[in-house]
C-alpha cells in the first residue's frame, strides 16, 4: 500500500453517529447501526487475511526519540559501521495501530530528492530511531518471498542487500540507483476495474501490486 492511513476513516458509522445535524435523522436506525463492524475493523480484516505491506515514512523531529516500537524485519548488519552508513531518520509516520499490527510488513516511503528535486536514488534500508527498516519495494520482495531476514554486508565501497539468494548491490549508504521503465499503460488497473468486475479473472494472480493514489492534490509517494 503506497500510503499511510494515520487517522480514522471518517466515513465509518461510529463517527456518522457522532454527527448533531444527523441526529433526528439517524436516532430510528441508531440501535442497529451501533452493531455494525467500523470501517477500520473491516479493513485490518482485509489486511491480515493477505499479505500486504503498508508504507511508513521516516521523518527528522526536533526531540527525536531514542527508541522506536516500529515493527520491522530482523535485519543482519556485517558491521556497526555499514549501518550508521545508513540515512537517519528521527521518527515514522505510520498507520492507525489497529491497520498497523494487521499488516505482514513495513516499508519506508521518505524518498529525499537530488538537489534538483529528482529522485535518482532509492534508500533500500533506512534507520529510524534505533531500527533498520527496508523500504517499502524491498519489504513487498521479502513478504513476497517468505523470507524472515534481510542481510546487510559490505564496507566504505559498496554494500549489498541480501534476501535469500537475491543480491542487491547499492551504494555504501544502502542507496540504489532507479532504472526508470518508460510508462506501459498495461502496468496500471483501475481499483474501480476491479470493484466492478471488468478485470478478468487470474489477471492479478501471482502479481505484486502497488495499491497508491492518482488523484489531482493527492499525488503519488
Amino acid at each position: 500500500m503506497d500510503m499511510i492511513f494515520f487517522e480514522s476513516d471518517r466515513l465509518s458509522l461510529e463517527r456518522v453517529l457522532q454527527r448533531p445535524d444527523l441526529e433526528e435523522l439517524l436516532a430510528p436506525l441508531r440501535a442497529g447501526l451501533t452493531k455494525l463492524p467500523r470501517n477500520d475493523e473491516l479493513f485490518a480484516r482485509s489486511l491480515a487475511a493477505a499479505p500486504v505491506v503498508l508504507g511508513v515514512a521516516g521523518v527528522l523531529v526536533e526531540q527525536p526519540p531514542a527508541t522506536t516500537d516500529l515493527v520491522a524485519p530482523p535485519v543482519l548488519v556485517q558491521s556497526e559501521a555499514l549501518a550508521l552508513q545508513l540515512q537517519r531518520f528521527d521518527d515514522a509516520v505510520r498507520s492507525t495501530a489497529e491497520l498497523d499490527l494487521a499488516a505482514r510488513g513495513r516499508g519506508n516511503l521518505a524518498q529525499p530528492p537530488e538537489r534538483d528535486g529528482i529522485v535518482r536514488r532509492v534508500p533500500l534500508l533506512v534507520r529510524i530511531a534505533d531500527r533498520l527498516v527496508p523500504s517499502l519495494d524491498l519489504e513487498m520482495l521479502r513478504v513476497a518471498s517468505g523470507a524472515d531476514r534481510i542481510v546487510l554486508r559490505g564496507d566504505r565501497a559498496g554494500a549489498t542487500v541480501k534476501i535469500d539468494s537475491l543480491r542487491l548491490p547499492t551504494e555504501p549508504d544502502g542507496r540504489m540507483w532507479v532504472h526508470y521503465a518508460p510508462h506501459l499503460p498495461e502496468r496500471f488497473v483501475s481499483a474501480g476495474d476491479i470493484l466492478d468486475g471488468k478485470l478478468q479473472p487470474g489477471a492479478l494472480e501471482g502479481r505484486i501490486l502497488l495499491v497508491g493514489l492518482t488523484g489531482i492534490g493527492l499525488l503519488d509517494q
